[in-house]
Parts: C-alpha cells; structure tokens; sequence
C-alpha cells in the first residue's frame, strides 16, 4: 500500500499559489532589471565629466522605459529619482528641473513625494549657488507640506546652511525662527505624536543656539502637557544636566533630579541620578 498520499488543493488555491509563485518571479526579474541600470547609472556618477553626452540621454530612456513598464512596482518611483539624480551629475540643472516637474504631476496624491521632488527641486538652485532661488523653494515646502518628513525637517536644514557657510547671526535667527514653527505645529494639531515631536524640535533649536533659558522653558512646557502621558524620565535629566552645566544652578539640577525620582520611583536612571545627587552633595561648598 502506498503510504503517500495526494493531497487535493481546492481549485482557488491552486490559482493563487500559481499566481503568488508567478509574481515572485516578475518581482525578482523587475528587481534585476532595475539592478543592472543602477549599475550604468553608477558609472556615469563615479565621472560625470569622462562620460560621452549621449550616454546620460541613453540611461534616461532606459530609465523612463523602466517607470512606464513597471508603474505598479515601487521601483518605478526609485526610477524617476535616478533620472533627476543623472541630470544632477552631469550639472543640467535645468533638465532636472523639467524633469522633476513632470514627475511631480504624476504622482498629485502623496505629500510626501511631491515634498521630495520640491525639494530635490530647490536644491538643484543651491548647487547652482543661486541661494535666494533655493530658499524660495524650501519655504514653498513648509507652507505647503509642513507636516510632511521633509516639510518638517527644512527650517533647520536652512539653519545648519547658514552655519556651514560661517553665517552666524543668520543661523541664530534660522534657529529661532524654526523654533517659532515647531511651536506654532503643536499648537496646530494639540493632543497628538505631531505636537509632542514639534516641542522637543523647538527644545533642539534652542540648544542648537546655546539658549539655555528658553531651553528650559520648553522642557518645561512638555513636562506639564505631556507629563504621565509618555516617558519624560530622560527629559528631566538632560534638563537637571542643563541646570548644573549651563546655567551653573545647582539647586535647580537637584530639584530636577528630585522630581525625576518622585516621578518614576522605578526609572531605569535611578543609578544614575543617584550619582547626580551625590555628586552635587560632595560638590556643594
């Protein structure tokens, strides 16, 4: 007697295991394609300049042939960006521009792209050094997609450009001006993730420019809204730590720590605020 025997799919599974089994292999040959242009696309960014012109437009179709077949596949997106990113290396600034806009109208229906194109967009100018036309670009960003990740990160990308580029007052100013934005995003959208992430940026802006005071004072603004709602015990450390290293107050950084304890009698800090505690004590005159 034969001890195998065959099991009997229902006819549904079968189509599906059939059409699963065929996906996998379209996934895999779309990925390889897409591979093997990555790689031609790589030679021409290792030297843009030893590169022969027509083999940028050569690359281009190969690419824009790759996001028409395959408009489904996410890779189509990543095809898109390799063309802007071609047009980048070899400086036609211009061309990348064109191109950029016509991606942009086809995908309307997701802020966070069209937030990555504007900017790969105004970015184009800055390394053009047209400043002024670049910063146009990213504050359209912020007014338009202020929610979106890089909508949120742009006020203090233009800060740190201001600051690579030995600008100092400007950088400040940047600085406090994000600062302001964040803030007015908390009290946009209250009581959610968005305005709880908003309030620690503002904290880092004003770190970033050595403002300890208003540092404080947004941490403690967290403290109070957010308080018994999310895990605030690293927040009340690194403000005790501002208050001993910054602001040389060391009754302010005991009370902290203090509150800490009193907060989370189990905190993971204990330890460490401990330490903290003893070392103000042995510190104190």
């Amino acid at each position: 007697m034969n001890k195998y025997k065959l099991i009997k799919l229902p006819v549904f599974l079968l189509v599906a295991l059939i059409m699963l089994s065929g996906c996998g292999n379209d996934t895999y040959a779309i990925e390889k394609k897409f591979w093997h242009l990555k790689q031609k696309a790589q030679k021409i960014y290792q030297n843009p300049d030893a590169s022969p012109p027509n083999e940028l437009q050569r690359t281009v179709e190969l690419f824009k042939k790759f996001y028409t077949d395959h408009a489904k596949n996410n890779l189509s997106i990543d095809a898109e960006f390799e063309i802007a990113k071609l047009y980048l290396a070899k400086k036609e600034y211009s061309d990348c521009r064109k191109f950029l806009k016509e991606m942009a109208s086809r995908h309307t229906d997701n802020d966070n792209l069209l937030a990555e194109i504007s900017f790969f967009s105004a970015n184009t100018f800055e390394k053009e050094n047209k400043w002024g036309e670049a910063l146009n670009g990213y504050r359209a960003i912020i007014e338009k997609f202020p929610t979106t990740v890089r909508g949120i990160s742009i006020p203090t990308y233009i800060a740190e450009y201001y600051y690579s580029k030995f600008q100092p007052d400007k950088s400040i100013e940047a600085f406090k001006d994000a600062a302001n934005h964040y803030l007015g995003l908390a009290n946009k959208y209250p009581n959610t993730p968005i305005s709880f992430n908003m309030h620690i940026l503002a904290v880092q802006c004003y770190s970033a420019i050595k403002d300890w005071p208003q540092t404080v004072a947004i941490m403690d603004l967290i403290l109070e809204k957010y308080k018994g709602k999310i895990n605030l015990e690293e927040l009340y450390l690194n403000k005790a730590l501002i208050y001993l290293h910054q602001l040389k107050d060391k009754d302010k950084a005991k009370e902290t720590v203090e509150a800490l304890l009193k907060e989370y009698p189990k905190t993971k800090l204990k330890k460490t605020a401990e330490a903290f505690l003893d070392k103000i004590s042995k510190d104190a005159p």
